[in-house]
């Protein structure tokens, strides 16, 4: 079986207030939905700690985050953690 690997990584931004974050990330292959964590300097980010704000995507290989009218709460690090790959 292929590792997983990362095809296109998070990159750096600079986002203004108000803006809209986009964050992608592309693995090498399919990874499930349940198995993708995205993290907000370490904490886990949940649909509900955003609101309407925030929304997950995933089609398979491509996994992407966007969080619209962005506030000062959300500058800092993001990740995003694969926790299992079954």
């Amino acid at each position: 079986e292929i590792p997983l690997d990362i095809d296109k990584g998070l990159t750096n931004s600079r986002i203004m207030e108000k803006d809209e974050i986009k964050l992608e990330c592309k693995f090498n292959k399919e990874v499930k939905p349940e198995a993708v964590v995205w993290l907000h300097n370490g904490e886990p980010i949940k649909d509900i700690d955003y609101n309407d704000r925030c929304q997950l995507i995933n089609d398979g290989k491509t996994h992407i985050l966007i969080i619209k009218n962005a506030s000062l709460t959300d500058a800092g690090n993001y990740e995003i953690k694969v926790n299992d790959v079954n």
